[in-house]
C-alpha cells in the first residue's frame, strides 16, 4: 500500500516536460532554423582535410535540400558564411621521443619549442 502512494505521487511525464518537449512535431524557429544552416553553410565552405570525395557544391545542394530552404534564402545565409572569418587551423602534436637533438639557445640548454616541416 506504501509503494502504490508513492508511485502516484511521481508527476507524469505531461506535468514535467515542457511544451516543446511534448510534441515532437513542434518546429524551430525559424532564426535559430537559419542560424544552424549557415552553421552547416560556414563548416562546408571551411572544412579541413584532404581526400574528400565531394565537392563543395554537393554538400552545399545537399544541405539546401536537408534544410528544406529555398534558392534566395540559400543565397542569402551561404553569403552571411562567406564572410565570417575562417577558422585558424591548429595541429597539436606530442614528442614522445627524440634523439640527436642539439640544444638551440644560447646557454647551451635545451630548447623546448622543436620546428616541424611538413611537405
Amino acid at each position: 500500500e506504501e509503494v502504490g502512494r508513492e508511485l502516484s505521487s511521481i508527476p507524469c511525464e505531461l506535468e514535467v516536460l515542457p511544451q516543446a518537449v511534448q510534441q515532437p512535431e513542434a518546429k524551430m524557429a525559424k532564426k535559430e532554423l537559419e542560424d544552424l544552416y549557415v552553421e552547416v553553410l560556414y563548416t562546408i565552405k571551411h572544412k579541413l582535410g584532404g581526400g574528400v570525395p565531394y565537392a563543395e557544391a554537393e554538400l552545399f545542394a545537399f544541405a539546401q535540400d536537408a534544410f528544406g530552404m529555398s534558392d534566395e534564402a540559400h543565397h542569402r545565409l551561404l553569403s552571411i558564411a562567406a564572410e565570417e572569418k575562417p577558422p585558424i587551423p591548429v595541429l597539436n602534436v606530442v614528442v614522445v621521443e627524440a634523439q640527436g637533438l642539439e640544444a638551440k639557445d644560447p646557454n647551451g640548454k635545451c630548447s623546448l619549442l622543436t620546428t616541424a616541416l611538413f611537405g
